[in-house]
């Protein structure tokens, strides 16, 4: 059996949703856990994918008091012998404002910055 591959994956109502590929594992879904700093959160629920061999349907939900401020970013392993597959990120809280509206204020600045260099040019060349 080759290792398990997280094919696809997103968050909808607090819950993890993926699609796993496990090639050559004659229908045994893999072994897999969802960790979060290192402290494994669970076990994600496993069925078999409609319509596709060796394809499994995992959701995981996501426990609410692991999240907090910030980026949370939750891998997906296999047990055993750990082997990173896939990950899947959440952000939340006003950090996550604070951290865009950074981003805003240094965009504005760097497009005044241009703007200022483009008039300079302009009466510079005559144009």
């Amino acid at each position: 059996m080759t290792k398990p591959s997280l094919i696809e994956n997103s968050v909808r109502t607090g819950v993890w949703h993926g699609l796993v590929a496990a090639p050559g594992s004659g229908g045994v879904p893999p072994r897999l856990e969802v960790s979060l700093d290192g402290a494994v959160l669970g076990i994600p629920d496993l069925r078999p994918a409609h319509g596709m061999a060796d394809h499994w349907s995992a959701q995981f939900s996501i426990p609410p008091e692991v999240l907090s401020d910030g980026l949370q970013i939750f891998l997906v392993q296999t047990t055993g012998t750990p082997g990173i597959i896939g990950h899947f990120s959440v952000v939340t809280g006003s950090a996550v404002r604070r951290d865009l509206m950074a981003e805003v204020e240094l965009l504005r600045a760097e497009l005044d910055m241009l703007k200022q260099a483009f008039r300079r040019h302009c009466a510079e060349t005559g144009g």
